[in-house]
Formats: structure tokens, sequence, C-alpha cells
């Protein structure tokens, strides 16, 4: 090993070090639970760009904003007020309107109402052909989940798949064999053909995000864990190289990621293990399909926006130093910490007595570190108030 060599290592080291120290240092920052952490949301406003949507305590909206009054601070902003506050783009307004009227505030619900949104057209006619393959790519998942489940009851009779092609999946033949390989099911199993085709029909949906193992399509939730992970490398060795006064930062978004690819690593390996046995993954597929949904659940919570930091640090690595620097700076500025509950759940330690019933949450108008008052924001409010009273 060269002296330069040597040097680089101990180097990568002390940043991994530090990015691991800054980690533990912010600990008390972090959300508890996922919903306190929010959605994402993709604003087309610089300002609200990735900031986060959740429910308050009085059943609510209210919206995360990450330094809005460049103070370094995130404020909680009653999401009502939003369009008072701040300029918003036409597609910024709509989506604001459609987010209000959801059910529940989920990553799927927020991401099909913003792929809905772009898809009409509003972010601009690039954004517009991106969302409608969005859309069309959803059902495709779906259909391909549905045949690598269809491909595994296949195997487990011993049933030929050479001719089993998903482009003839509703070609009459094919709908034969299949029906066949369902009533054999039923039989080995103790169930009925028809219920055989409600587990399949249920679980395909459910993991359409996820995908099944050596399908052919991988789903897009998967893709987000593997550019995660190769967002680890890319910006330790960033940090490494780089004289930036941001390497520290770099890592501990590294650090982050690391943590965050980790846990999913972990559920996805749970996922998996659960549609190894094809047949017992059908004959309990009510239960399954329980324990199936709460997996996808904590993997869409645990992503959520990572797939636009993964795609902000490549394309910046395409640029110049300053873009990586900048980029470095945005993504530390939303970075997604993973809830303490989570954390501890992972770490199967017990929470400790009283240290989760106790956090207070943020109110309105409060930074999220200092739970100071911003008074700019204030001033904001109270004009609004007065142009509207």
């Amino acid at each position: 090993m060269t002296a330069q060599t040597a040097a680089a290592e101990g180097t990568a080291s002390q940043l991994h070090s530090e990015g691991a120290r800054l980690l533990a240092r912010g600990a008390d920052l972090k959300p508890v639970t996922f919903e306190d952490r929010g959605v994402a949301i993709a604003f087309t406003s610089p300002r609200l760009s990735q900031a986060r949507v959740r429910r308050n305590q009085r059943d609510g909206l209210e919206l995360l904003v990450p330094d809005f009054a460049d103070s370094g601070g995130t404020y909680v902003v009653p999401w009502k007020a939003l369009p008072e506050l701040v300029s918003m783009t036409l597609h910024d307004r709509e989506l604001h309107r459609l987010v209000a009227g959801l059910r529940d505030i989920n990553p799927w619900e927020v991401r099909r109402a913003q792929v809905e949104i772009g898809a009409r057209g509003l972010a601009g006619p690039a954004a517009a052909t991106l969302c409608k393959a969005a859309l069309g790519e959803d059902d495709g998942l779906r259909l391909a989940a549905n045949f690598a489940l269809i491909q595994r009851v296949f195997g487990f009779l011993g049933f030929d798949t050479a001719g089993l092609k998903a482009s003839s999946l509703l070609a009459d033949e094919t709908q034969a064999q299949i029906r066949k390989a369902f009533h054999a099911l039923a039989q080995q199993i103790g169930a009925t053909p028809n219920e055989c085709y409600a587990a399949i029909a249920e679980q395909s949906v459910s993991l359409a995000q996820i995908g099944v193992p050596g399908a052919a399509q991988p789903g897009r939730l998967r893709k987000v864990a593997t550019e995660a992970r190769s967002l680890v490398k890319s910006l330790d060795g960033w940090a490494a190289g780089t004289r930036s006064e941001l390497a520290g930062s770099a890592s501990l978004i590294a650090r982050v990621a690391e943590q965050t690819v980790f846990i999913a690593a972990n559920e996805m390996k749970r996922l998996d293990e659960r549609i190894k046995d094809i047949a017992k993954f059908v004959k309990n597929w009510r239960s399954e399909g329980r324990e199936v949904r709460e997996l996808v659940t904590r993997l869409y919570w645990l992503l959520d926006g990572w797939d636009h930091i993964a795609s902000s640090w490549f394309l910046a690595l395409k640029g110049t130093e300053g873009d990586m620097q900048t980029a470095v700076q945005e993504i530390r500025r939303i970075l997604p910490f993973v809830p303490r509950r989570e954390l501890e759940r992972m770490a199967q330690e017990p929470a400790e007595a009283g240290k989760l019933t106790s956090v207070r949450r943020i109110g309105a108008m409060q930074d999220w570190r200092t739970k100071s008052q911003d008074a700019d924001l204030i001033r904001r409010l109270e004009a609004v108030k007065g142009a509207v009273s």
C-alpha cells in the first residue's frame, strides 16, 4: 500500500466516522414515526420542492417546509394558508387542492395524485410524458407481479412453463392452462379455484411496486433501494476526494442512506421469504395478505423521497464540482432521517418507558429544531389575515 493510498483510506475512514457522529448527534431531531416525518411532495415551486405533508393532531393538514425563512430551520405551515404565503404555480395549486381531498396521507396516495396532475400537463410537456409513462408502468408492474406468482404456481405443481408468456397471458390457450393449474393447486391445499384466483389477484396488487423475486420486471421500490445503495458509495467517494467543507454533509447523507438501505433489505428479505412457499402463501392468503401489506407499507414509507435524492445526486455528477456541492446542500436540507420508532423496532429493543409518549409535536409556525416562533412567517400570516378579514 502506498502512502497516498493509505492517506486516502484514512480520510475516507475519518469522513465515515464524522458522518456517523453527526447522525448520532442528530438523534433527538429525528421524527418519532413515519407519520411525523410526513410524505415528500413534488411541488414545482423551488421553496416548496420536497416539503413534507402530514396530518396534525386536529386531523387537518400541515406542511413541513425546510428553510422556509432562510434560517436553517424547518417550519410547520398550515396547509390551507399555503397558497397565501408563497407564490405557487398552477400545477402546485392544483396538487395542493387534490391532496387536501385525500382520505389518507401516505406515500402511495400522494404519489398517485402527483402523477395524475403531472399527466395532465400542468408541469410541462416533458413532465407529462414521464407521468403518463409512470401510470402505464404501474399497470405493467401489477401484471408482472401477477405473472410471476402464476409462474411460481406452475413451478410448484411441476407444470411446464416453457409456453407460459406474459405477452399471451390473456390468450385462450394460456387461460386454459392457468385454470388447470389453479384447479390442481386448489385440490392440494384444500381450497377452491376461486380462492386461489383471489389470492393471486390480491397479492399481485400488494406486490406490484415491490415486485416478485426473479420476475422479469423489478418493482419500483426495489429500484429505489438499489439507487440508494449506489448513492452511498458515490457520496463516500466524492466526500473522500473533495476539498469542499461539505464533505461532512455528504458523509452524513451517505450514513442515512446506508441506514435506510439496511432496513429496506431486511424488510424485502422478510417479504421474499413469504413468497417462497407459494402453496402456503396462497392457502393462508388472508393472513399472509395482511402481513404482506404491512411490509409493503413500511417499505413505501421508508423509501419515500429517496428516488428524488438519488436522481438529484446522479444528475449533479454529470455537471461541475459546483453542481455537486449544490446537490449536497439541497439533499442535506431535505434528508429523510429514519424515524426513531423504526430504529428501535429494527434493533428489537423495547422503547424506554415514557420516551416516545412524552415527545411533543411541533406546532404551526415553529422551528422544527428549536421550537422557537418564526417571526417572519408570523408576519406573513398576520398580513394574510388582515387581507381577508
